[in-house]
């Protein structure tokens, strides 16, 4: 099925089946704002209601043992995906890695787990040694002055929300540093993009993964940094 999300100037067309996402100018698209709302879902992300958060994404600054581990584990909520980061600059071997990885698998409940990771050595030596296990280069981000959307955060995945925050909505974050445990939870920052200044005249915001973290003034949220696409004039920014 094909959903429509209506912008200031032009109007997104997305297949939630294929991924793909097509945009024409609005006078072109034939509905108007309240037959448009008609085609957006109200959620649409890969999870199932056994797990209590779609995303975990882990952060090790340093790598627990499996005792640790375990007594971390059973504090948090379950997972549908798990997603641990490793930086470039991480100190850690690729033999860790691999035994924090498989530790995680066996002691989280949770339907896929997600290495992203900078190394190419390192991403090679987790293929061949957890085949189970997805691996994902790490984006270290594009230079310049603008935020740089992402509206497929994984390749063949898309997702689109009406009323939730996508990059924010059933997630918690979690870093271990210094034997100790710390956890974020996005649940206040779930602010629909409709919500949002700009955002809200953006046709791509019912599919847009922003960890940006919106900034209330008044009645109103913003973002603190300007996105490089500019709904206004339907283009992009260099």
């Amino acid at each position: 099925m094909i959903y429509l999300t209506k912008g200031n100037k032009r109007s997104a067309l997305i297949d939630l089946r294929s991924g793909e996402v097509r945009t024409l100018p609005n006078e072109e698209i034939g509905l108007d704002e309240e037959e448009a709302d008609d085609f957006k879902p109200e959620m649409y992300l890969h999870g199932v209601n056994c797990f209590d958060v779609e995303f975990m994404d882990v952060f090790p600054n340093e790598l627990p043992a499996y005792h640790e581990l375990r007594t971390h584990l059973q504090t948090l909520p379950s997972a549908f995906n798990i997603r641990v980061f490793i930086p470039d600059q991480a100190e850690f071997s690729a033999d860790e890695v691999i035994r924090f990885l498989k530790d995680i698998s066996k002691q989280a409940c949770h339907a896929g787990l997600v290495l992203i990771a900078a190394g190419e050595q390192l991403q090679e030596a987790v293929k061949e040694a957890c085949r189970w296990i997805r691996v994902v280069p790490m984006n270290e981000g594009r230079e310049g002055p603008y935020y740089h959307p992402v509206f497929t955060p994984m390749q063949g995945v898309i997702a689109s929300a009406k009323h939730h925050n996508l990059f924010h909505h059933s997630r918690i974050s979690v870093v271990f540093e210094n034997g100790q445990l710390t956890t974020r939870d996005h649940q206040k920052h779930d602010i629909p993009k409709h919500q949002i200044e700009v955002c809200r005249e953006c046709e791509f915001r019912d599919i847009c993964f922003d960890p940006r973290v919106p900034v209330k003034e008044g009645s109103k949220y913003r973002y603190e940094s300007d996105c490089a696409y500019d709904p206004f004039a339907a283009a992009w920014r260099e």
